[in-house]
C-alpha cells in the first residue's frame, strides 16, 4: 500500500500533458477530504459556479460522476485523458473539483466560510493535480 501511495504521489505533482497547442487548457483537480451536502452546497454557491451556470453550463455533468466541473472548456475527453495519464485512481467522483489555477484559492476559501472556523473540507494532501490539456 505504501509503495502504491508513493507512486501515486509522484504521478500527482505538477505534470503537464504535452500537446502542440499554443493555448493549452490549464486545470487543477482537487480531491476533497469530505463530500457532504454542506460541502456540495458551498461549492455550488461559489461565484465561479454561478457564472458558469448563468452561461448554461452544467457544473455537475453526468459523465463527471458527481465531480464539480468549474472549467467551461473541460469535457469528457479531458476526464479520460487525466485517467490515462495519471492512472485509474484519478477517476472523477463526488469528492473532486476541476477548476482553473486562478479559481483554486476561491474554491478552497468557500469551504472555510469564517476566518477562524474549521474548513468543511480541504484538498487531500499530495493529491492535487495541476496540468495542461489540449483544447478541443
Amino acid at each position: 500500500v505504501i509503495a502504491h501511495e508513493m507512486w501515486a504521489s509522484s504521478r500527482l505533482q505538477a505534470n503537464p500533458i504535452m500537446h502542440d497547442d499554443a493555448d493549452p487548457l490549464q486545470v487543477v483537480v482537487l480531491s476533497l477530504t469530505k463530500h457532504t451536502k454542506a460541502v456540495e452546497d458551498a461549492l455550488l454557491r461559489t461565484r465561479i459556479a454561478g457564472n458558469l451556470q448563468e452561461q448554461g453550463i452544467n457544473v455537475k455533468p453526468e459523465w463527471a460522476r458527481g465531480a464539480k466541473i468549474f472549467v467551461s472548456d473541460f469535457h469528457p475527453e479531458h476526464a479520460e485523458e487525466l485517467c490515462v495519464t495519471f492512472g485509474s485512481s484519478i477517476s472523477l467522483g463526488p469528492n473532486h473539483v476541476v477548476t482553473t489555477p486562478e479559481d483554486e484559492e476561491s474554491i478552497l476559501a468557500a469551504l472555510k466560510p469564517l476566518p477562524k472556523s474549521r474548513a468543511m473540507a480541504t484538498a487531500k494532501p499530495g493529491t492535487t493535480i495541476r496540468t495542461s490539456l489540449h483544447r478541443n
